[in-house]
């Protein structure tokens, strides 16, 4: 009887931890924006990004040509963006994160856009998310 009350607190802990991590990710304004021709031509594509678009934005993109995705965040009164970019033939891929401060690159070289697309979501679900999983110096 003990257990089932245990397996209780637990689950209504974590309905409480995902309620509050779904209400702190509503409150980020993202902006997915998209650049070619090395940024001569900017389109943003929302202003209020879904995974769906994420991944169809990515899935639309010609990659044997540079491109530069980006997600913005200018939520807290500050400047943060984590871009991937590249091309599949010439310049090969990266990204990085830039702040009103900084501009750092991911160390890990990227090989697909299906790591691209993946970090992208993983930004999207929340900064504490990417940055435990991807080093950027």
């Amino acid at each position: 009887m003990k257990r089932i009350y245990i397996y209780i607190i637990i689950g209504i802990i974590t309905l409480i931890g995902s309620a509050a991590l779904m209400n702190l990710n509503s409150k980020r304004n993202l902006k997915l924006i998209v650049s070619n021709k090395y940024g001569e031509n900017i389109k943003t594509i929302s202003k209020k990004v879904t995974s769906k678009i994420i991944i169809s934005t990515m899935d639309s993109i010609n990659w044997n040509n540079f491109h530069i995705v980006q997600l913005e965040d200018e939520g807290d009164n500050t400047f943060k963006a984590l871009h991937v970019s590249g091309s599949l033939v010439e310049d090969g891929l990266a990204s990085g994160f830039v702040t009103n401060e900084n501009h750092i690159i991911m160390v890990k070289p990227i090989k697909t856009v299906d790591q691209m697309t993946e970090i992208l979501l993983d930004f999207f679900k929340g900064e504490n998310v990417w940055r435990n999983k991807y080093d950027y110096k």
